[in-house]
């Protein structure tokens, strides 16, 4: 007893320091408007530099500039948009998401789940990115943010969209923009136009070519609103009907409608976005099934014409290179389809072996990372410790010899009266037997007087005849030990007698302390307990609740206790000291 003490002192000491080390301060925030250990300055680097902005905030965090979930916050941001590593990213966004206290403050959380749905669905993990959008959705709503929430339903409708589920993620996608069109604020109509964008390569994608051209039309009138309404730069206007038109160009030709496609095409090209990097293999679709193979030609020329050996190891790269090999063999120049076929098969082993490369890469990553995270965690700690052990050894140390006298003083009184406890019960136990005794004494002087007065009338009181009731009663449970059958009823009982119900009540209410037939059971079946505790030390705790008719262990700990004060381990030792 006294060493499960000293153990259960010992660690509720062991969590007080603990708890002590984990809040000995709080955070104090940097006075140099020009630190670089501030949220803006780190924000600013943190593409360029990502590696540098990493070390910023692991030096502001050990200085106590930030709190535990700012930095992970940040060290998110930086592998996300920074560094591409969106399993990192990831792992410093489930750490926050399993602090109640960020999850428990909407705007922090809504925000979290945002950046979560985005790296989830970058992963290609649509499952996880359609739970997180799905718990995201009534969180934006309490927030009144419409367009957060056309954003959620929109992530669960590219995430089904994925997963093959078409009919619901088109659903998803509709509620989505149902909800950014009844937006008001104008800030929803960019979302609007990429969530239309993005309906149109679904589209594209499953041939539903007169869906996908009806969209296209309203996308180009939201484009036209953000034009007016909308103060965005007219680089980003330029953009979206770049990416629009040439779209269009496509669309009307597979529709039949050349007039309209040569139109757009047009109107594609008129852009400064064509001339761009980004723009200018926008047309490739259109030209292949107009059958322009020179002009595809000129714009692959444009793209991939470069020397041997420098070419970009991309999936987008080697989408365009095939359009360049088929146009050229369209044109019978089959010698140049067959070098290109050549090039893209280099590119794409030189494609696996990167992807081999990059998990080896990552796994060394995650692995260094996680050795630095646990020296900057053990670099803290040791701070902190020597910040408060000096202060609160001495304070410890009398805490925790009091409690171990407090214990130790405790046990030895609950020991105590435990056995004198127990010396009056026994002593009730055998005053109680005496009581039986004398009554069966007095029962059978009372037949031999009735025997003696055989054929004299005698009025016999009510309650007389109860107690003899309940004298048969007392008799039948003794020799038939009726009350250790857990589901013995009232009506076993009443059968017993041969009484009805009012009278039996009457009956226990004048003849028991509990005045209860539950009560009156329950007594019997806790003394038979005690002689069990007392007799029987090999039995279980459980197995005399259930000799004794009572199935629940814990009904029977409840009972015992009620009715002596201790438990019935307690009182078996007590017993057997």
């Amino acid at each position: 007893m006294k060493k499960k003490c000293t153990e259960l002192v010992l660690g509720g000491l062991f969590c007080l320091l603990i708890s002590c080390t984990y809040h000995h301060s709080t955070p104090i925030q940097g006075t140099d408007s020009d630190s670089i250990y501030t949220l803006e300055y780190i924000v600013k680097i943190h593409i360029k530099e990502p590696q540098r902005a990493l070390g910023l905030i692991d030096t502001a965090f050990m200085r106590g500039f930030f709190r535990d979930y700012q930095a992970d916050e940040l060290r998110a941001v930086v592998y996300q948009a920074g560094l591409n590593d969106l399993h990192r990213a990831m792992e410093y966004c489930l750490r926050i998401y399993q602090l109640d206290s960020i999850r428990l403050i909407p705007s922090r959380n809504v925000s979290l789940l945002r950046r979560m749905c985005g790296i989830s669905y970058g992963l290609g993990n649509y499952g996880d990115c359609i739970r997180y959008a799905t718990e995201g959705i009534p969180v934006a709503q309490s927030l009144g943010k419409p367009n957060t929430e056309g954003l959620f339903l929109f992530d669960i409708g590219q995430s089904m969209m994925r997963l093959g589920q078409k009919k619901e993620a088109w659903e998803y996608m509709e509620r989505s923009v149902a909800t950014l069109e009844k937006a008001e604020d104008t800030r929803a109509l960019p979302y609007l136009s990429y969530f239309y964008g993005t309906q149109m390569s679904f589209l594209i994608e499953n041939k539903e070519i007169a869906k996908a051209i009806e969209v296209g039309e309203k996308r180009k009138e939201l484009i036209a609103r953000i034009e007016k309404e909308c103060r965005t730069p007219q680089q980003y206007v330029d953009q979206q009907y770049g990416y629009l038109y040439s779209k269009l160009a496509y669309l009307y030709v597979l529709s039949g409608d050349r007039q309209k496609a040569d139109g757009y095409a047009a109107d594609f090209l008129k852009t400064e976005f064509s001339q761009s990097s980004e723009g200018i293999s926008e047309l490739l679709n259109y030209y292949k099934e107009t059958s322009q193979y020179q002009k595809m030609i000129g714009v692959c020329n444009k793209m991939y014409l470069l020397p041997q050996g420098q070419d970009t190891i991309s999936l987008s790269f080697v989408a365009g290179l095939q359009h360049w090999e088929t146009a050229h063999e369209k044109l019978g120049n089959m010698k140049a389809a067959l070098t290109l076929q050549k090039r893209i098969g280099v590119i794409e082993d030189s494609l696996f072996q990167r992807e081999r490369q990059d998990k080896a890469l990552k796994l060394a990553t995650i692995y260094r990372t996680h050795e630095k995270d646990i020296q900057l965690k053990e670099s803290e700690a040791k701070l902190q410790r020597n910040r408060i052990l000096g202060g609160t050894l001495a304070g410890l140390l009398l805490i925790m010899g009091v409690l171990l006298w407090n214990s130790y003083r405790h046990s030895r009184i609950a020991s105590r009266k435990n056995k004198v406890l127990v010396r009056q019960l026994n002593k009730l136990d055998s005053c109680q037997a005496q009581l039986n005794a004398a009554n069966e004494r007095i029962r059978l002087l009372s037949v031999r007087v009735k025997q003696e007065r055989v054929g004299e009338p005698v009025a016999t009181p009510e309650n007389e005849i109860n107690r003899q009731l309940f004298e048969r009663l007392e008799s039948i449970m003794e020799k038939e030990k009726l009350y250790l059958q857990p589901k013995l009823s009232r009506e076993d009982v009443m059968q017993c007698l041969h009484i009805g119900k009012a009278r039996l009540a009457q009956i226990i209410q004048e003849n028991t302390e509990g005045g209860n037939l539950n009560i009156y059971l329950t007594n019997l079946r806790l003394n038979h307990a005690l002689h069990l505790l007392r007799t029987r030390p090999d039995y279980t705790i459980q197995a005399i609740a259930e000799d004794s008719g009572i199935a629940n262990i814990r009904t029977f700990q409840r009972l015992f206790k009620e009715r002596l004060g201790m438990t019935p381990m307690e009182y078996r030792r007590a017993v057997h000291l």
